[in-house]
């Protein structure tokens, strides 16, 4: 495909770790979003399972596995994506940072990463980096994060963040009375298509449904930081808007492509 002007940004809602060896209309329809973007330099990820004290940024050049899931097939926990962590795109991801992100050499690849990169971009063949969620900071930072991220779309860099807009373990394939899920889906949607960022970033005080749908908030932050690295040009695309597991919200969305 032709060289974009500058890579698109992905928010991928990504669900249970049986997504990264089940063949589903989701996991499917990553594969095909990735094929559309075609090659690119280096993928920076933010993803909701590095949820820690700080800002931080991979450190290590091949950062090891982190099985962060309990009860699931062998086959899970023998997965391995290689992908490399280029020293190139981490200097340019913490200067992007300026002050806010330092390196870290103790996390890895968790399965926000790569249960989604095994179908985006199967071969491994992109370097990639993770950026932690930092569960002392509210809505408005995480969204600074993806502003001082955008700068990386002109290097050919793709920015993906992974979580779910809808995250309630605690819930989790419990029939729910009140459609609270597909409620609070639905009004992130609306405020995303509008671009109404003051209202997406009021949500986690005033929506009624917010600590419901994002008991904690690791899987919701990613999302914010998403949107944060786009701004009015770039063309929206939401996929996949379903409930899994009564509890989980599928909803991804793409920014800057046409798919």
């Amino acid at each position: 495909m032709a060289q974009q002007i500058r890579t698109p940004v992905l928010f991928i809602g990504h669900g249970s770790p049986m997504n990264i060896i089940e063949k589903n209309k989701w996991t499917e329809s990553w594969r095909a979003l990735g094929e559309k973007i075609g090659k690119v330099d280096g993928i920076v990820m933010l993803s909701a399972h590095w949820y820690t004290d700080g800002t931080f940024v991979t450190e290590e050049p091949a950062p090891k596995m982190i099985y962060d899931m309990y009860g699931f097939p062998a086959e899970i926990y023998e997965y391995i994506y290689p992908a490399i962590n280029a020293a190139p795109i981490r200097d340019l991801t913490l200067e992007s940072l300026d002050k806010m992100g330092k390196l870290n050499h103790d996390w890895g690849y968790d399965h926000g990463n790569y249960g989604v990169l095994s179908h985006l971009f199967p071969d491994a063949n992109i370097p990639v980096l993770q950026v932690s969620i930092n569960r002392n900071e509210s809505s408005q930072y995480h969204y600074e994060i993806g502003q001082k991220l955008k700068r990386l779309r002109d290097k050919n860099i793709l920015i993906v963040a992974s979580g779910n807009i809808v995250h309630n373990l605690r819930r989790i394939m419990q029939p729910q009375v009140i459609p609270w899920a597909k409620n609070f889906d639905h009004d992130v949607a609306k405020l995303t298509k509008a671009r109404d960022i003051a209202g997406l970033l009021a949500l986690e005080t005033t929506h009624p449904d917010f600590k419901l749908a994002a008991p904690t908030p690791d899987h919701f932050y990613p999302f914010l930081s998403a949107i944060g690295a786009t701004d009015e040009s770039d063309e929206l695309i939401i996929m996949n808007q379903d409930v899994a597991l009564e509890t989980l919200t599928m909803t991804s969305y793409i920014w800057g492509i046409n798919i």
